[in-house]
Order: structure tokens, then C-alpha cells, then sequence
């Protein structure tokens, strides 16, 4: 993947160093008696993925290396292990190895574990990577709750922060923000007040909070929430424009890209029929990765999905006049995936 990414040898072997000295440490043992990841379908704690690029240059596809591949990323995150025990790590030791704690995020979802290695039972955290051109490895983190006491996925009842998994009271996450940046309140409460006018089975629940570990000012809180019900088009479209809360003539031409994107991957409910996809709510990615078989038949569908939405773009099949993407040539998608593969 490093290699047709076009990264430079020089950079490949950084990568390749900094993976075997840091990285399989974080990897359990083939016969640990542990559960298995749940960040991947198979149990695997380790997921690959890379970032296709939105343009194209036709000079170089299939010939030199200088094009396309040279703008694509390479991605993976762990759920990192105890290379004996196999037991699940704690975040902030993980992030401590590799650079500094990440403690604000993770003092607040698991309060009085601060000198525990081991992440709280029922809790889980991921860690990514991302490999930039240039060697350098940008980290980011993820946690997600453990499950509320009472809920039936729940085991056994362990003690547990103000935040659960699924949960529907957004009041610990308004002090999580108030507490990390003051001035995130004022968007928060925009989101947070589309969220509260929804019926339950509507709600978004929330199920991982991430952070990328970069400066104050640079950094995000990225919140990963699903409804119990709702995965139609008119569905997605409430959820993008907030129920009508973000309107503008920007979102007018988001909404018909979104809808083009929307008929191109789900041809089983497209969108002026407006049905229930009847599967776990689908995110849509700009990266190819993740657990896509479980919305469409599988990788390669999305792919050319994917692939006919831009050539659709870029054929003028648009009203959207000077936004219009161009993307060259035919079956670049696939152009791209069979080089990496």
C-alpha cells in the first residue's frame, strides 16, 4: 500500500521502522483467551485503509507514478492489546508510549482510573494512524463507553463515567465540551437542539468520541452517534441540514451532490422513493475502508458507486454550474484499487 501510494522509499522505511518498534508491542498474542476486537467485522484489532483522492490527473495512470497515487494516504488504527495478557489498554498509556497523555477526554469518561494501565471493563479505545508524504505519523483517538448497567449487552453491571454507550442524555457531553473549549458551546447547542426535538427513536445515540492529538487550536472533538430507526433519504437529509436548522444556497448544492451520491450506492432505495434501507444506519466515507459490507454487496460495488458519481460530475449531469467536479479519466476508481492491491 506505501508503495503505490508513491510515498518515497525514504519515507516507506520510516513508516516500516516505526511500525515494528512501536506499533506490534500493542498487538495480542495468537492464543490470547480475550474477546475479540469490535472494531472489525472479523475480530481483527487492526484496520488498513487509504484515502483516494477527489481529482485526477490522466498523465501518468497505469505509466509513472507521479499522478493520483502520489495524492493517496495511508491510514490504519488498532485497539491495542497487551502483547501478553492480551488484556485491553488504557488510552492515555497507549498515548503516553507514542508521544503525551490525551488526558482531558479520557479523565472524564473513566473518572479514578487515572493510575490503571488497563481500560475499564465494558469500555473500549482505538488508536489511528496517519501516514503523511512528508514520514511524519499524525495519531488519533478514540473511546468508546462502556454500556449503560441496565443495558441487556451488558454482562455484568461495572462501574462506569457519566457518559454510556447508546446514550440519549447529551447533559455529560455539554460538560465534557464546556470543560475541553468554551467556545465550542454555542455549535454544540445548534447540534444538540435538532437532537432533543427528535422522538426516541430518532435520537442519535452516541457511541464513540474521538480526538486527534494535535494542538488546542488545531484539534476537534469528533462524536459518533445512531438513531434506533431512521435510514431513508429524507432521514439523511434531516440529519445534514439539522432539520432545516443550517439552510443556504451552499447547502442546496450539497444536498444535490448528496443525493446523487445517495442513488449511485443505494440503488435498492434511492432517494425519490424514500424506504428504510433496512440496515444499520450507513455512513458515507470519502475513504474506502471500514465495514462497507454491511450496507452494499461489497467493496467493489461501492467502488464503481463511487467511480459513476463522479464521472456523472464530470459529464455536466449537474445543475450546480460552476461547482461541477472534474475527475479523468474513465474508471479511475478502479484504476486506483487495482494498483494498491
Amino acid at each position: 500500500m506505501l508503495d503505490t501510494s508513491n510515498y518515497s522509499l525514504q519515507t516507506q522505511c520510516r513508516f516500516i521502522c516505526f511500525f515494528y518498534h512501536s506499533i506490534i508491542g500493542f498487538m495480542p498474542p495468537h492464543d490470547s483467551p480475550s474477546s475479540g476486537s469490535v472494531m472489525t467485522i472479523d475480530g481483527s484489532p487492526v484496520e488498513l485503509s487509504w484515502v483516494l483522492p477527489q481529482t485526477c490527473d490522466s498523465t501518468g495512470l497505469g505509466s509513472t507514478p507521479h499522478s493520483v497515487r502520489q495524492r493517496r494516504q495511508v491510514r490504519f488504527a488498532i485497539e491495542p492489546m497487551h502483547p501478553i495478557s492480551g488484556k485491553l489498554l488504557k488510552g492515555s498509556a497507549v498515548l503516553d508510549y507514542l508521544m503525551s497523555p490525551e488526558g482531558n477526554l479520557e479523565s472524564f469518561l473513566f473518572p479514578g482510573t487515572e493510575d490503571d494501565n488497563e481500560i475499564p471493563d465494558g469500555s473500549r479505545f482505538f488508536v489511528g494512524f496517519d501516514f503523511d508524504t512528508d514520514g511524519t505519523v499524525s495519531l488519533r483517538a478514540y473511546y468508546l463507553p462502556a454500556p449503560s448497567p441496565s443495558c441487556p449487552i451488558q454482562a455484568t453491571p461495572q462501574a462506569h463515567g457519566p457518559l454510556s454507550l447508546y446514550d440519549i442524555n447529551y447533559d455529560p457531553l455539554r460538560r465534557l465540551v464546556s470543560e475541553l473549549d468554551p467556545a465550542l458551546m454555542q455549535p454544540l447547542e445548534l447540534l444538540l437542539s435538532y437532537f432533543e426535538s427528535l422522538d426516541d427513536r430518532h435520537k442519535p445515540r452516541i457511541q464513540i468520541l474521538a480526538v486527534d492529538c494535535v494542538t488546542s487550536s488545531q484539534n476537534r472533538l469528533k462524536v459518533y452517534c445512531r438513531p434506533k430507526e431512521g435510514s431513508s433519504w429524507s432521514d439523511a437529509v434531516r440529519s445534514f441540514t439539522l432539520g432545516g436548522r443550517l439552510c443556504s444556497s451552499e447547502m442546496d448544492v450539497a444536498i444535490g451532490h448528496m443525493r446523487r451520491l445517495w442513488d449511485n450506492i443505494f440503488p435498492q432505495a434511492p432517494s425519490h422513493v424514500d424506504c428504510d434501507l433496512h440496515l444499520p444506519a450507513a455512513a458515507l466515507h470519502s475513504e474506502l475502508g471500514g465495514d462497507s459490507g454491511q450496507y452494499c454487496r461489497d467493496d467493489l460495488a461501492i467502488s464503481r458507486a463511487v467511480e459513476r458519481f463522479y464521472d456523472e460530475m464530470d459529464s455536466g449531469h449537474s445543475d450546480t454550474g460552476n461547482n461541477k467536479m472534474k475527475v479523468t479519466p474513465d474508471d479511475w476508481v478502479a484504476t486506483e484499487l487495482s494498483a494498491a492491491m
